[in-house]
């Protein structure tokens, strides 16, 4: 592929944003290179783009990703020992992401499957048409204020299987999640934080797979300048990240994430109408 900079920089910018707004990265990634007149990106872009987005992620929440490492040290220490007592809440944070885990790895095993879907416009309708309705089905749920002490092993792994979702081109992870964790009654704020760690090991597997792609099947010949368009979009990409999650936290207070469940319907018709007329 050969993207001039103006390109790589909406590439870079839409992948990030899209992949922490709930609009499925993936899908505008597949559009964005159909309005651009390509068929596919170079694994090597794609492994910048998704380590831009983890190192973004990271950034985001090292905060309480640097707690959660403190109290797993804190646990290793016997108790007479510990110079504080273990916070509960951290404790049972740690164990419901675990708990996540789970049917996030196995979400994989169907990684290659169906990859495929995302080659074929009229499959991508349907599926950014099921995350709009993931998206907008919350707001006819029951609030509540839950939190991880008040989730049970179970929920856990009902929230790793909203990631997992997003192995689907055109299933947003975030988005999976925080529906997920809004249809269980989780506390907004606490779902949306939950929701954006568990992005991190669902970008970690796509990661492994573009360094498959990579060594399987090559990078090809790049030039500098090409190395500098997907530098540039991977630095645009992290930025995108950060804008999408300062956004949500600003709009989580105000409205619900059914405005995205609209905006995921006008996608999924943008590609029907690019299915039928490209």
């Amino acid at each position: 592929m050969d993207m001039n900079f103006l390109e790589s920089i909406l590439y870079g910018l839409f992948s990030g944003l899209a992949e922490i707004l709930p609009v499925s990265g993936s899908g505008h990634r597949v559009l964005l290179l159909k309005l651009f007149g390509e068929s596919n990106d170079s694994p090597l872009m794609r492994l910048l783009i998704h380590a831009a987005i983890l190192a973004s992620l990271y950034y985001c929440s090292k905060n309480q990703l640097l707690k959660f490492l403190r109290t797993m040290k804190l646990r290793r220490i016997p108790q007479k020992h510990r110079v504080r007592p273990l916070d509960v809440n951290t404790v049972t944070d740690i164990r419901l992401i675990k708990m996540a885990l789970l049917p996030i790895i196995a979400s994989f095993f169907f990684y290659n499957k169906v990859q495929p879907l995302s080659q074929n416009l009229l499959y991508m309708a349907g599926l950014l048409l099921l995350n709009g309705m993931i998206l907008y089905l919350p707001q006819f749920m029951p609030g509540s204020t839950k939190k991880s002490v008040d989730l049970s092993p179970l929920e856990g792994m009902l929230l790793g299987f909203g990631s997992g979702l997003s192995v689907l081109p055109g299933i947003s992870c975030l988005g999976a999640t925080f529906s997920m964790a809004t249809m269980r009654g989780c506390e907004r704020n606490y779902a949306l934080n939950t929701s954006i760690i568990l992005c991190m090991p669902m970008t970690m597997g796509l990661i492994v797979f573009d360094l498959m792609d990579i060594f399987n099947y090559g990078v090809g010949g790049i030039g500098f300048g090409q190395l500098l368009t997907y530098l540039t979009a991977a630095g645009c990409a992290f930025l995108g990240v950060w804008l999408g999650i300062k956004l949500l936290k600003g709009l989580l207070s105000s409205t619900n994430f059914s405005v995205f469940g609209l905006y995921s319907w006008g996608t999924a018709l943008l590609a029907f109408i690019l299915y039928i007329t490209v």
